[in-house]
């Protein structure tokens, strides 16, 4: 009987690996079924007219930016970042998440030293 080949899964950072034996079952995600989403950001400041849109990352699930924006942060003023998918964009669908940094975490965050 032939060895049972393996699939290795490496965690992000290296520290750890896993094997699945070959005829294991792993139930894919709903992405696989269609095409990947091509995401980009939209960051804003709550209040202002400041916005800025990322480049698109092409057939992601797992988008990175090297981006610099300067923004202009008042004392009470909180960020706004939103996820959408540049391929439905015309669609309800195009949403694909956000989140918001209140203006205490910004502070906390320049208190450490952040920039």
């Amino acid at each position: 009987m032939p060895a049972a080949k393996r699939i290795r899964l490496i965690s992000k950072d290296a520290s750890e690996y896993h094997h699945i034996p070959r005829g294991f079952r792993v139930r894919a995600g709903p992405w696989v079924s269609q095409r990947l989403p091509d995401p980009f950001a939209k960051i804003l400041v709550e209040g202002t007219t400041q916005e800025y849109t990322t480049e698109i990352c092409k057939a992601s699930l797992d988008p990175r930016w090297n981006s610099h924006y300067d923004l202009f942060l008042g004392k009470n003023d909180n960020i706004i970042i939103s996820i959408y998918n540049h391929r439905k964009l015309h669609k309800r669908q195009a949403f694909l998440g956000c989140v918001r940094i209140v203006a205490t975490s910004i502070q906390h965050l320049r208190d450490t030293g952040c920039k």
